[in-house]
């Protein structure tokens, strides 16, 4: 078996023979960017978090300054559905979806870190 005898499904772009539909970069950095924001506004209603915030002003202030540390939980809590979309790109060998799903997850984290230290 030599060199000649592997076909292009043998390339590791391709999963089962199919090409990879959905392997962009922009989309692994958007969906990792929207899925814990998404999740972050979500967990936060079904607390009845917002009803704390009577205006934009309050709700800024909890997210840049608590002092209780419910944000750093809610913020893990938020990072979950990213992680779980993270190792189905890793399983499904899309590997420009995986990066962007990394760089948005390590921009996540580099907010959330600048948050705290500031």
């Amino acid at each position: 078996m030599g060199f000649d005898d592997f076909s292009e499904k043998d390339d590791v772009h391709y999963y089962d023979g199919e090409p990879h539909t959905f392997n962009n970069f922009w989309l692994g950095f958007l969906t990792s960017m929207l899925l814990p924001t998404l999740c972050l506004l979500l967990v936060m209603y079904m607390t009845d978090m917002f009803k704390l915030f009577n205006t934009i002003d309050k709700f800024l202030n909890f997210i840049l300054h608590d002092e209780t540390g419910q944000m750093s939980t809610l913020f893990i809590m938020a990072l979950m559905p990213s992680l779980f979309g993270f190792f189905f790109v890793y399983k499904t060998e899309r590997w420009k979806m995986g990066q962007g799903y990394i760089t948005g997850t390590m921009l996540f984290f580099a907010l959330f870190f600048l948050r705290t230290i500031l």
